[in-house]
């Protein structure tokens, strides 16, 4: 039977260290509560785990994570009882001592076990699976520690948290993410205690928009902070940064602001960086000029740490300066240097699409290096390869990297990754086999659903589209636990899927499903102008003229803001027109020739056939010309013009009585078009057609019959324009002109001259070449005409 003790909060030594605790004294509330665990007897079970707990965060509140987790193993073990409440809190303080002795295996086991009890608040669950994230991610399980934190606490609690977040993401290759969360972590409070925490917070921002295919911005970044913080924590990291990220597009920019800083006393530590980085980074034009550069740099500058990189920098450049400037110099530190100016170089190359070269840079690397660095120098030889065309060699590295599994499984998984995403880049076929690998060998990849997304994209991309595949993949990936990041991608994926199935009869419910989950989408203009289109092309003008005129307002700086801005107002006029509701005086586009951009000529023309369509002959006329006369790239559209020009004096002509002098005027505008050698053949075929009409009406018959006859015997003598195969642009035209001839053979009495003509259209097998066969029985049977 248990004896009864008194309360432990009882014990002298216990209120010792209870007040030296609530002092901030960790130190002395330590020894305090060790000396009142000796005085327990050995089943007093519940006044040993107050004391523990209270004693293990005494230790880790004062910083002996050792001790702590020493006493935790050795004296706490052997006395572990069952009872849940009394360990819990022993074991997180325990676990949390591990974190900072590195012994982080040990450490997410128990953060594991804990989370996994019953019962437990949100909030302390929260707690225990960000701690077990922390640990899994400094022992590189990286991916793990993702999951570990994802989808269930997404929106962090406070700027260490969004900062622990980017980092998690940043490792785990999801940029945009890391970026985001970074963020976040400057837009909330920073901790009082760390005073370079935004410092970090910035830099990570930044590296994350470079992986993410942002460098200029990057880099843009980097120099705001550069600029604005001359902390020295800052200026090294950020400088080696922009060292990293710079391409040749950037490098006049970032040499012309290190030359500022460079000269500028303000920050002497920005000072001194930007003159070692200009070194490096400005091109010389012989060996003995950065010789020189060197040389002066570390006389002015003996002392400071980037002295020394200048030293072995040198040695590297003329192994004869070794001996002078690297006797005081670690060897590892020599050998280190070495293989970063290599890398470094061959970095240059890459960016510089010098990929040959860079691959035997790469390659050189892999001499000097073992286990996973000579794998990384591989992997980065292979991309190069790849760039180079060079397969090869590229397939001979894959399979070299692949041989040990154990070691290279992540970097074989990334090569086969990044390689299927450069040749689906080329629609090379063979993006479908490297993805595929990819998927299968490596299914708890972090990019294994970015991959199986490319491949939808894939299947879209044949001809035809091969739908019912990319939809069988999206299917699957519905029903995982994707980010939003990769949800908005598969949304979007899926719309295309709908548009490129013949009859796409869901794309409307696939749109609307996209703008109502992603409200903040840079793809919401994009998807607007496929419903916008939709619906146009549906024919209901209305509703599409409201997503159009959407884009405008809410997309001003769009790429689809010029054209949709043109669309709205021409969904509108032939809603007025459906609807046999159009006002002569309006002016559909006067509104937006001022705001149309690339489209504003297209706008004009619209607006001059808008006043041609109500009458208003000669204000449409003066338009077409000023198009016509326009110093303008859209030739078709000037040609347009041109006939749009002729047709109105055309209808100007019939408007007035058969007015000759627009009649002769339109006839001269057509037989302009018709000789225009820069003209296609079916501006050609039509102008003319529409001059003889203009001849007709000016009872110059002859001459159009000429004009028809000679344009529709040419087209059946060289058998081209009137066929089943001709464009449809150019037989129509043909036609008109064939039937336009055989009425007035009709009406000449030639009918053998007409039934020979309706036999020879309906022999091309063309589009009307049914009606013509039936016009030569018709005049056959009316004419008596057998022979």
């Amino acid at each position: 039977m248990a004896v009864a003790h008194a309360s432990v909060v009882d014990e002298p030594r216990f209120q010792a260290g209870s007040r030296a605790f609530q002092q901030g004294d960790y130190v002395t509330a330590a020894a305090e509560f060790l000396a009142t665990w000796s005085t327990l007897p050995p089943d007093a079970t519940f006044q040993k785990s107050v004391v523990a707990s209270r004693l293990l965060e005494a230790w880790y509140r004062s910083g002996n994570y050792k001790a702590a987790v020493v006493w935790y193993r050795v004296i706490w073990h052997p006395s572990l009882t069952d009872d849940l409440a009394y360990n819990r809190p022993i074991q997180r303080w325990a676990a949390l001592a591990m974190l900072e002795t590195r012994e982080y295996a040990e450490c997410a086991d128990i953060f594991a076990k804990l989370s996994e009890q019953s019962q437990l608040p949100p909030k302390e669950k929260r707690s225990l699976s960000t701690y077990r994230a922390h640990a899994l991610f400094r022992e590189g399980k990286s991916e793990q520690a993702y999951r570990q934190i994802f989808p269930d606490y997404e929106v962090p609690t406070d700027a260490k948290e969004a900062y622990f977040y980017a980092g998690i993401c940043y490792e785990t290759e999801r940029w945009p993410e890391a970026e985001s969360y970074c963020r976040q972590a400057l837009e909330l409070p920073p901790p009082a205690e760390d005073e370079v925490f935004p410092l970090r917070v910035s830099l990570l921002q930044a590296r994350s928009l470079a992986k993410a295919g942002y460098a200029g911005e990057a880099i843009t970044a980097l120099i705001e902070l550069i600029e604005e913080r001359h902390h020295i924590l800052t200026i090294y990291p950020a400088f080696d940064s922009i060292m990293q990220m710079i391409t040749l597009d950037e490098r006049d920019r970032v040499v012309a602001k290190f030359d500022k800083w460079a000269h500028d006393p303000i920050s002497p530590n920005r000072q001194l960086a930007a003159k070692y980085y200009s070194i490096l980074l400005i091109p010389s034009p012989d060996e003995s000029t950065m010789v020189d550069r060197l040389e002066n740099f570390i006389l002015e500058n003996r002392e400071h740490a980037l002295a020394k990189e200048a030293q072995l920098m040198l040695s590297s450049i003329n192994p004869e300066l070794a001996a002078k400037y690297t006797h005081n110099i670690p060897e590892h530190e020599i050998d280190e240097l070495t293989e970063r100016l290599i890398f470094e170089n061959a970095v240059k190359l890459f960016q510089n699409e010098s990929f040959e070269t860079a691959k035997q840079s790469f390659l050189e690397i892999s001499t000097r290096l073992q286990g996973k660095k000579r794998e990384q120098a591989l992997f980065n030889s292979a991309i190069a390869a790849l760039y180079d065309g060079d397969q090869t060699t590229f397939d001979r590295l894959e399979r070299e990297i692949s041989r040990d599994d154990q070691a290279t499984s992540a970097i074989h998984a990334e090569l086969l990754f990044l390689a299927g995403l450069f040749h689906a880049s080329k629609a090379d076929p063979r993006a479908f086999a490297l993805l595929t690998d990819f998927c299968q060998a490596y299914p708890e990849h972090s990019s294994n659903n970015d991959a199986r997304l490319a491949l939808a994209e894939l299947h879209l991309n044949q001809v035809p589209a091969q739908t019912e595949s990319a939809k069988q993949i999206l299917q699957q990936l519905r029903s995982e636990a994707l980010s939003p990041q990769r949800r908005e991608r598969l949304d979007y994926i899926l719309i295309w899927v709908e548009l490129l199935t013949p009859g796409f009869s869901q794309i409307r419910e696939s749109v609307y499903d996209f703008l109502e989950r992603w409200p903040s989408s840079n793809l919401r203009p994009e998807v607007t102008m496929l419903l916008a289109t939709d619906l146009y092309r549906s024919g209901d003008y209305g509703h599409a003229a409201i997503a159009f005129a959407e884009i405008v307002e809410h997309y001003p700086d769009s790429s689809y803001r010029d054209a949709a801005l043109y669309f709205s107002a021409e969904a509108e006029e032939r809603q007025e027109i459906e609807m046999d509701r159009i006002n002569p005086r309006q002016d559909y586009w006067g509104p937006i020739l001022e705001n149309a951009g690339s489209f504003t000529e297209y706008a004009r023309h619209r607006q001059a056939l808008s006043l041609l369509r109500v009458d208003r002959f000669d204000e449409a006329i003066r338009i077409f010309e000023q198009i016509a006369k326009a110093d303008i790239p859209q030739t078709e559209l000037k040609l347009a013009a041109q006939c749009d020009k002729a047709y109105a004096l055309y209808m100007k002509g019939l408007a007035f009585g058969n007015d000759a002098r627009s009649l002769q005027a339109a006839a001269e505008a057509f037989a302009a078009i018709e000789s225009n050698a820069t003209a296609s053949q079916a501006w050609r075929y039509q102008a003319a057609v529409r001059r003889g009409k203009c001849l007709e009406l000016l009872g110059l018959r002859g001459q159009a019959l000429d004009i028809y006859q000679k344009l529709t015997t040419e087209a059946i003598a060289n058998q081209t324009s009137i066929s089943t195969s001709a464009p449809i642009q150019e037989s129509q035209w043909l036609y008109r002109a064939g039937f336009s001839a055989i009425e007035m053979l009709e009406a000449n009495k030639d009918w053998k001259g007409a039934v020979s003509l309706a036999e020879a259209l309906a022999d091309q097998g063309g589009p009307r070449a049914v009606e013509a066969a039936q016009r030569a029985e018709a005049l056959r049977l009316r004419y008596f005409i057998w022979d």
